[in-house]
């Protein structure tokens, strides 16, 4: 990963020409041929491909909700769809009525029964001339303008001169500490969070397909050692990609800026299990491995652990050993092939993997597991994810598959019902759960609880009275953004600004995780302008990558909450493979124009902002160094001084200090490229001053391991730091590294040795 990201670094002194589009027409470019609107009162207008008697427009009664005013009248917007590209939406409001800027315009919808909420729509614009007020939406709904209740309000507001960002791994990273110390940091930017920001969602993903695809007891006799799909339907409207244990997602040719063999899924996933837990089981005798398994399974060599299986008899799961009848086992895996499609399990290729954090059902009992045989998970007892309600929508009155499919308007949705609870891949109070612990299976029945000390026993939580999630999985859930997010006071949340973005082919569904963080977001009250593609900024289609240009972008619309899914839906899957076009890099054009916004707008979070033409001086602005941890452990960093830090005249100016994360099979020094093109755009005489890029110190984290290590090849190094490639940058349970602990030493380190702002309290216009 990190060759493409220096090739595409190097890229960043240019991104084309072209210019912000004229204000958007009805139908804006995103939406393909020749499409026509629907008109309504007042200007009202919807435009789809399909043409303009697909919508109906009508007046409908004011949305209400709590913290937002109204700027113009509501609207209700219906058709039967469906809607390839989504719907333009055009609404009137009053210019008269606005208080904030541009940025704190929101579109609040309602949708069915959901409750009214300010909306996570893309591509809004606001176009004074007309008092017009253009959108996206991937549906028809009643709408209507509005803004929060204090906008425009002067208010004090404190900031430390610190944000936190991060590419891939590092992006994770960012997001899981930002969100646990939102008093340290006044604003986040992130370059696709792999394994996506939001853990709520990326571990229903895991559940439903990544760890999944095996037969259960429920599907029939005789089933259990065979493929079934997965009974969740892929959510297509976020272009969620389905996957299974025998059929990771594999992306051949440009773009993706990893190696998506089996290898490196299970290396990877080995990693997080060390930096957080083993989110699917509970022992209490490690945080690591899968209960039963001793920790000299470790220290075999990788062909002993492959040949000589942990053995686990009597071990209980309700979907795949309810009679606790068949050996489980721990095995190996890593087998794919180009024959059958790299990512695929190839169960002609020895398995010489060992995937260590995992348990396989030994149907045939043959020591090994073969194809169809399940992989256990078991991160938390029984429950029926249909909401505070206790329902199910079928058993919700008025329930209609087509005209009421959700009588209570509890169902989840990123855009339509942020804070829906059906289908929210957790467990909220009332919904039904069963207390049998996590093996889902009664002790009448068989098994007995880990805790008890007693060898064979492998359960937790049952018959306590309360719902459980296994403790790796309570600590994931501790650790995740939205859940975090979610419970910040007002006062927390009002002073921090966020940035993320997201690739629309993401192979591990990141844009689907940001979607449901960013609308909770929106549901915390956060004015966020999304964007469906880069050139969606200048009011482009999202085949206009090459036309886009950061210099001409006014950051000051984004505002304080920002968000871009990049890639073109249309491109042609030829296409996709020759350029990468929304993968988890993107395009060579759209990893320059990721790197180009995130850092033009991390850097314009601050007032008063230096931006005066200064002077590099190359041979003493990098800085390679070494951050002593408590516990022995040297972590390096690099840190990027802005231009002019060293000239007599600045020898009193101070400055904000951005903390960054690198991916996965990166160092700190990988990076460097990327923020010496942020110190040649502090000094770009080509943009005016109050364009310019402001200066700050760039500072990148460490977040490899050490010493690291393959565990195809030998047993880790039980001196360092027990994992292999990627530190994921929190605390981790076992080893060496503290990834939280080592942001907060790192800040003080950077406040002792250089100058940075310090903390103060100003007055901003919100």
């Amino acid at each position: 990963m990190n060759k493409l990201w220096a090739v595409f670094a190097a890229l960043l002194v240019c991104s084309g020409c072209g210019g912000t589009a004229a204000p958007l027409p009805a139908c804006s470019a995103a939406i393909p041929g020749t499409p026509t609107a629907a008109l309504g009162p007042n200007g009202s207008s919807a435009c789809t491909e399909v043409g303009p008697q697909a919508v109906t427009i009508a007046p409908a009664a004011d949305l209400t909700v709590a913290n937002y005013v109204t700027l113009g009248p509501a609207f209700a917007f219906a058709g039967a769809g469906p809607f390839p590209h989504g719907v333009d939406f055009v609404l009137p409001y009053s210019a008269s009525k606005q208080k904030g800027a541009d940025a704190d315009v929101v579109v609040i919808a309602e949708r069915q029964h959901a409750p009214a909420h300010a909306a996570l729509v893309s591509n809004l614009f606001v176009e004074h001339g007309r008092g017009l007020v253009h959108f996206h939406a991937t549906d028809v709904a009643t709408f209507q303008v509005g803004e929060r209740a204090d906008a425009g309000t002067k208010k004090m507001r404190h900031y430390t001169f610190r944000a936190l960002g991060g590419v891939s791994m590092g992006g994770f990273g960012s997001s899981v500490n930002f969100w646990l110390h939102p008093d340290r940091y006044d604003a986040i930017g992130v370059m696709g969070a792999d394994p996506g920001p939001d853990m709520t969602y990326s571990l229903g993903m895991i559940h439903d397909y990544f760890i999944a695809g095996f037969c259960t007891a429920a599907d029939g006799p005789n089933k259990i050692g065979q493929l079934c799909p997965s009974p969740r339907k892929p959510l297509a409207d976020q272009g969620e990609v389905e996957s299974s244990f025998e059929a990771f997602t594999y992306q051949a040719g440009m773009g993706v800026g990893l190696t998506l063999r089996r290898q490196l899924y299970l290396r990877a996933n080995r990693d997080l299990a060390r930096a957080m837990g083993n989110p699917g089981y509970y022992n209490p005798d490690s945080p690591y491995l899968p209960p039963g398994v001793p920790a000299s399974y470790l220290q075999l060599s990788p062909a002993d652990q492959c040949a000589k299986p942990v053995v686990l008899k009597n071990f209980f799961d309700a979907r795949y050993n309810p009679q606790g009848t068949f050996d489980v086992i721990t095995f190996c895996d890593g087998n794919d092939s180009q024959a059958v499609g790299y990512g695929k399990f190839d169960p002609s290729t020895p398995e010489t993997n060992p995937v260590q954090i995992l348990l396989a059902v030994d149907v045939n009992g043959n020591g090994q597991r073969d194809s169809g045989e399940p992989v256990i998970v078991q991160s938390n007892e029984p429950y029926e994810d249909v909401g505070t309600d206790g329902k199910a929508d079928k058993d919700e009155p008025g329930y209609d598959p087509v005209t009421n499919p959700d009588p209570d308007g509890d169902d989840y949705h990123y855009l339509w019902n942020p804070t829906g609870t059906e289908g929210n891949w957790r467990y909220d109070e009332g919904e039904p759960f069963q207390d049998v612990g996590v093996d889902g299976v009664p002790m009448s029945v068989g098994g007995c609880p880990a805790v008890s000390g007693t060898p064979g026993c492998y359960d937790y939580g049952e018959g306590n009275g309360k719902f459980d999630y296994a403790p790796g999985a309570a600590n994931w859930r501790a650790h995740d953004p939205r859940t975090n997010l979610e419970a910040l006071d007002p006062a927390a949340f009002d002073r921090l600004d966020v940035y993320y973005d997201a690739g629309i082919r993401d192979f591990f569904n990141a844009q689907v995780s940001t979607n449901s963080l960013l609308g909770a977001l929106e549901a915390k009250g956060a004015s966020i302008h999304l964007y469906d593609g880069f050139p969606a900024l200048g009011g482009q289609a999202p085949s206009k990558e090459d036309s886009f240009d950061i210099r001409r972008v006014d950051l000051s619309e984004i505002g304080r909450f920002g968000y871009v899914r990049y890639g073109d839906p249309d491109a042609p899957p030829a296409t996709v493979d020759a350029t990468g076009d929304g993968r988890h890099v993107g395009t060579s054009s759209q990893a320059v124009h990721r790197a180009q916004t995130l850092l033009n707008w991390l850097a314009t979070r601050w007032p008063d902002g230096d931006r005066a033409i200064a002077p590099v001086d190359s041979d003493r602005a990098s800085i390679n160094d070494m951050l002593p941890m408590q516990d022995g452990r040297m972590s390096p960093y690099t840190v990027l001084l802005p231009p002019g830090y060293f000239q007599p005249e600045n020898a009193s100016k101070t400055y904000p200090v951005v903390y960054f994360g690198h991916g996965l099979g990166m160092q700190p020094m990988d990076l460097t490229s990327i923020a010496i093109i942020a110190q040649q755009a502090m000094v770009d005489s080509s943009v005016e001053e109050s364009k310019r890029m402001p200066k700050f110190i760039f500072v990148i984290a460490d977040g490899h391991c050490i010493p690291g290590g393959d565990v195809t090849q030998a047993a880790l190094d039980p001196s360092g730091d027990l994992c292999e490639e990627g530190a994921f940058y929190t605390n981790h349970p076992e080893g060496k590294y503290q990834g939280e602990d080592m942001f907060i030493q790192l800040e003080s380190v950077i406040d002792s040795k250089y100058r940075t702002k310090p903390p103060a309290d100003l007055p901003v216009t919100e």
